[in-house]
């Protein structure tokens, strides 16, 4: 095994929504998993910047125009006190476990449209998010490989059953194009 490693950002950024995602159906710490996909959004969204990609999460149609200010507070807050001490080195924070499927997709969905392909872990995340959550995103916000990844009839509160899908699909390697009709990169 090689001691040196050489690396994109854009792979760094999708190693760490990966595992992210993998701890997350494995129900592992939420503050590590939180840590990690807020680390990939945040690597995602600046290259994006650089591309003139938007984070579409953050700034765009998807998310309703009422729960807007509601998402981006609630993105930023854990994330925020997790990697900084300077200001309040002795601080506590409520930590909403529930923000941390919200900090997944905008990282999954940053990554999408930075490499222009879903990976498994993604889709497997998607359909879970889209049908956990029906009344955040729109419904023209599904794709079919999204509607695709998991069966219909999924229990999405069985994280045991929902494990065995996303490794069915992660062994598969069955990726596609985000967000649909472009073009590879």
């Amino acid at each position: 095994m090689s001691l040196v490693e050489n690396i994109s950002k854009v792979q760094a950024a999708e190693r760490q929504l990966r595992l992210a995602i993998q701890l997350f159906f494995e129900r592992r710490d939420p503050v590590a998993i939180e840590t990690l996909a807020y680390a990939a959004s945040t690597v995602l969204r600046d290259i994006g910047g650089h591309r003139g990609v938007e984070a579409p999460l953050r700034d765009s149609e998807i998310i309703r125009p009422e729960r807007k200010t509601e998402w981006i507070s609630a993105l930023n807050r854990a994330a925020n006190f997790f990697k900084h001490a300077d200001k309040d080195p002795d601080g506590t924070l409520e930590f909403r476990t529930d923000v941390v499927p919200l900090t997944i997709l905008e990282a999954a969905d940053m990554l999408g449209r930075v490499a222009h392909r879903w990976v498994p872990e993604t889709l497997v995340f998607f359909s879970w998010f889209v049908r956990k959550h029906p009344d955040l995103l729109r419904p023209d916000a599904v794709t079919p490989e999204i509607a695709a990844a998991l069966a219909s009839d999924v229990d999405l509160d069985d994280f045991d059953t929902l494990r065995e899908a996303f490794q069915k699909l992660c062994k598969s390697e069955k990726a596609g194009r985000w967000p649909p009709g472009e073009p590879a990169a």
